[in-house]
């Protein structure tokens, strides 16, 4: 077993910088700053991607009614909790059919 790979196999990362295209092709790397809880804020489109690839509106009505912890770094951007999107995918089991399940 790799000493860089966790014990029970789960994947873990963490994002340390965004990359931004400049629009000729290149593109610019742009530091994230460590916060001091730890925590990995990524944006709604990401958030919906690592959430078997939700819509922006439905991310965005999951921090409405409380299911996500969410930010707002500024008056138009609002960044999602990669902690809160793991406890999410955890209780909800990963599965995108849990919200489809009629209660018997």
């Amino acid at each position: 077993m790799s000493r860089n790979q966790p014990p029970d196999g789960q994947l873990s990362f963490s994002i340390l910088a965004d990359l931004t295209p400049r629009g000729d092709g290149t593109y610019i790397l742009k530091p994230r700053p460590v916060d001091s809880d730890l925590d990995t804020w990524l944006s709604v489109r990401d958030a919906g991607r690592m959430m078997a690839n939700m819509s922006p509106q439905t991310v965005r009505a999951l921090v409405e009614s409380g299911h996500l912890i969410s930010r707002r770094p500024s008056k138009r951007k609002t960044q999602i909790s990669l902690k809160s999107i793991r406890a999410h995918m955890e209780k909800t089991g990963s599965d995108p059919a849990f919200w489809d399940k009629k209660k018997t």
